[in-house]
């Protein structure tokens, strides 16, 4: 496990964080299977009846599709600016 000085030196370096390029490209695909999931999930929620039982999951799921996308692009931005990408 990395100490917190060991973190600070690799984001105060010039140099990128190794492995940084990989995990963006990890988020990165990740993030383009969740945005494909959400928008079939949102297909879905239009044609079932939003006051059955089904129509209130989908509701959900694609309430928490949301902020897992926003935790996402979050993560996705610490990389940017750890990595320097």
């Amino acid at each position: 496990m990395m100490k917190m000085d060991e973190s600070k030196a690799i984001i105060s370096s010039d140099t990128p964080a190794p492995g940084v390029e990989e995990i963006y490209a990890g988020l990165l695909g990740l993030s383009r299977v969740l945005t494909l999931e959400h928008r079939i999930l949102r297909q879905q929620l239009s044609i079932v009846p939003g006051d059955s039982e089904e129509g209130r999951t989908l509701e959900g799921l694609v309430a928490l599709g949301s902020l897992v996308d926003q935790r996402l692009a979050q993560l996705l931005a610490l990389c940017r600016d750890v990595g320097r990408l």
